[in-house]
């Protein structure tokens, strides 16, 4: 993070003293909290690096996809009273679950998705329209969105306030934003932060969360910053847990489990899910401004 925070404009950072994949340095904004890889100039993954054949599968499977799509119904039953009107559009659509849940739910559903492959499994997956590109300024698009999604999304892009601002322009004046990233502010991800910059051998766990993948982690104030930046107003907050099916899938299919570690795995999320005040991740509904 060189220059203007993203989020909020301001001028300090800190180094939190880690690097990522040994190579690039996390930063935090010393006014809002939001943490950023110093890329320099690497080369960008492709769209398709991360929907490997193990990926696929992954979502692929039933109880990832239930999982899933159960968690969306709960976030679209909650804001379809408000939306406007009924078309939906998910950005990074992904495998489609989100599509085809809205879909199901009567909403004139659309998905844009810049890998071909994620875009071939969730046409084969779900009987829904999906784009194969990203969401531009000048695309052919509605520009009248009742409803759109950015689903684990916007930790992954270059100008993240430059995408609110096109989401922005599709969505009709009274839209519903909604958006989930990781949580930077959130109480378990500090500790493990906490745990790591002691040194202890074999307790540093902040690998497990941070992310070449992930240019950007979010602190709840960083993210209200941002999207009243680009004309969202109404913006409140919901937490939530990685989905415990598949992260399961995940570690069966990259064979780095054992019977003993399922468990404990199972028994952890069972009790992080519990645990309301412990979320790793935020949902975040915001709504367009009428003009």
């Amino acid at each position: 993070m060189t220059g203007l925070c993203p989020a909020c404009g301001g001028t300090g950072r800190v180094d939190s003293g880690l690097a990522v994949d040994s190579r690039f340095p996390l930063f935090h904004c010393r006014e809002c909290g939001l943490g950023a890889l110093d890329i320099g100039d690497a080369a960008e993954e492709g769209f398709d690096d991360y929907w490997s054949d193990v990926n696929q599968s992954i979502y692929a499977d039933p109880a990832v996809i239930a999982e899933l799509s159960t968690k969306y119904e709960g976030y679209f039953r909650m804001v379809e009273a408000e939306v406007p009107n009924r078309r939906f559009l998910d950005v990074g659509s992904g495998a489609g679950m989100s599509i085809g849940t809205a879909a199901k739910m009567g909403f004139a559903a659309t998905g844009i998705e810049p890998s071909e492959k994620a875009v071939a499994l969730s046409r084969r997956q779900f009987d829904v329209p999906v784009i194969c590109g990203l969401l531009q300024a000048n695309d052919a698009l509605p520009r009248d969105y009742g409803m759109l999604a950015l689903w684990d999304v916007i930790e992954h892009v270059d100008d993240p306030g430059a995408l609110l601002r096109v989401c922005h322009a599709h969505l009709d004046p009274g839209g519903v934003l909604l958006l989930e990233t990781p949580d930077e502010g959130a109480l378990l991800r500090k500790f493990i932060c906490a745990v790591g910059r002691l040194g202890i051998p074999g307790l540093d766990l902040r690998l497990n969360i941070y992310y070449r993948a992930h240019r950007f982690y979010f602190t709840r104030l960083a993210m209200t910053r941002l999207l009243e930046r680009c004309g969202f107003g109404r913006v409140r907050y919901y937490g939530e847990h990685t989905m415990f099916q598949k992260e399961l899938r995940k570690k069966r299919l990259y064979g780095r489990i054992s019977p003993a570690k399922e468990l404990f795995l199972k028994i952890a999320f069972t009790l992080l899910k519990q645990l309301k005040f412990l979320p790793n991740k935020m949902v975040v509904i915001a709504v367009r401004a009428r003009d």
